[in-house]
């Protein structure tokens, strides 16, 4: 495989390690205020060439339209540097995806470990700042849904909301992305050691997904515990699929069983927490699904932004949707362009699902991710409160792009 640097002498193994550091520092959110840090890294790193493609133009259009409508809004954005380089990161983020060496050629390395480890680095690299917090700095006990103190700076520490914690809803955005390695490992352990997964492995990896559980419960964040569950039944389905040539009474049970198995382990362990509670009196009810409809209006009532400080049923100014959200603040064009790369987005996992040349293992890896993703997309405002965690979804982008672009690389068998 070439070397997709140009300014490094580097093997794909070398390369590989490189970028997976570079996502990995990005997720643990200590730099989160110095993004022009990771610009600087990332000129050393990639390849430009890759973004000569039409997607780039939707992506291009997308962050032009939004800071051009924030400048006329507020046009002190100019003078905002953090700002500016978060959507310059943005930018470098999906060209990290489009750089991915996926290429059947690589044969020193585990194709299958390489690129489940390339999108997940960013959330253990959160897991581990999340630790250290946990451990090191004096947390609520238990601790409550208004989140944890964390290491990094944050924007509740700037603004001294809730005393500096970090709300937990954010915490859910990774945590969830997490807990969702469990049930993939339960249910394809030996697809884990075939792509090379040792032991240890296998048991930090399950380890950081039974902690992150054990935070979400602890929150009571309702979003981790039902998407574990749709995972859990999107894998047993996949694999009666998988199996249907020789499908029999008996592995219907075992697939059965198993999925029982987790529900009832996970509710004796989980029993008392807060989310169960929540999950037992409230169900999936929330007053954000009557926001959608609000925020909507309003961004036809300012199509070119500016409602931003619209209260939405004298309670909230977010519509918890991202797109109805940013349509709300930055107006009609910034959504339309997000809304175009997220049918990009949509289009290129569909071809995934359905590629016979891509092995079943990148394909749960891309299909949980993704399954996880647009949920949390739909509830939250995920622009608005991390940008660090667009900047991840933008590099998703860049990466099904690349797993589907058969002229840059063979499929993977």
């Amino acid at each position: 495989m070439q070397l997709l640097s140009k300014t490094l002498s580097l093997s794909t193994n070398q390369y590989s390690i490189m970028l997976m550091g570079f996502l990995f520092l990005i997720g643990s959110h200590l730099f989160d205020y110095y993004p022009w840090i990771f610009i600087i890294i990332s000129l050393m790193i990639v390849d430009f060439k890759h973004a000569k493609r039409w997607e780039t133009l939707l992506l291009f259009g997308f962050i032009i339209s939004s800071i051009v409508t924030w400048y006329f809004l507020d046009p002190n954005i100019v003078f905002n540097s953090r700002l500016l380089g978060q959507f310059a990161l943005i930018f470098i983020m999906y060209i990290v995806g489009l750089n991915i060496p996926i290429t059947q050629n690589t044969t020193t390395v585990n194709i299958g470990k390489v690129f489940f480890y390339f999108l997940f680095i960013f959330f253990i690299g959160y897991m581990i700042s999340i630790i250290y917090s946990y451990i090191f700095i004096i947390q609520d006990n238990p601790l409550s849904f208004l989140g944890m103190h964390v290491c990094f700076q944050n924007e509740y520490k700037r603004t001294q909301i809730n005393g500096g914690l970090l709300i937990s809803t954010i915490i859910t955005y990774y945590l969830t992305f997490m807990a969702n390695i469990l049930p993939f490992i339960l249910f394809y352990f030996k697809d884990f050691q075939k792509n090379g997964f040792h032991y240890l492995e296998l048991l930090f990896l399950s380890g950081l997904s039974f902690f992150s559980i054990y935070l979400a419960a602890q929150m009571g964040r309702r979003t981790t515990i039902v998407l574990i569950i749709v995972i859990l039944g999107y894998l047993s389905l996949s694999k009666i699929i998988e199996h249907r040539k020789q499908i029999n009474f008996k592995i219907i049970f075992l697939i059965t069983t198993l999925f029982a198995i987790i529900i009832g382990a996970g509710y004796y362990f989980l029993e008392n927490t807060s989310v169960i509670h929540r999950l037992m009196y409230r169900g999936l009810h929330d007053q954000r699904f009557g926001f959608w409809v609000q925020g909507i209006q309003v961004m036809l009532d300012y199509p070119f932004g500016g409602g931003y400080d619209i209260v939405l049923s004298n309670f909230t100014k977010l519509a918890h949707n991202t797109w109805i959200d940013m349509g709300k603040d930055l107006g009609v064009i910034p959504f339309i362009f997000f809304l175009l790369l997220s049918l990009v987005f949509i289009y290129n996992i569909i071809r995934i699902l359905f590629d016979k040349k891509i092995n079943i293992f990148i394909k749960h890896t891309v299909m949980i991710i993704s399954i996880t993703l647009f949920t949390i997309l739909m509830i939250e405002p995920v622009f608005n409160s991390d940008k660090t965690f667009f900047t991840y979804i933008m590099f998703l982008l860049g990466v099904v792009i690349t797993l589907n672009n058969s002229d840059k690389s063979p499929k993977i068998i």
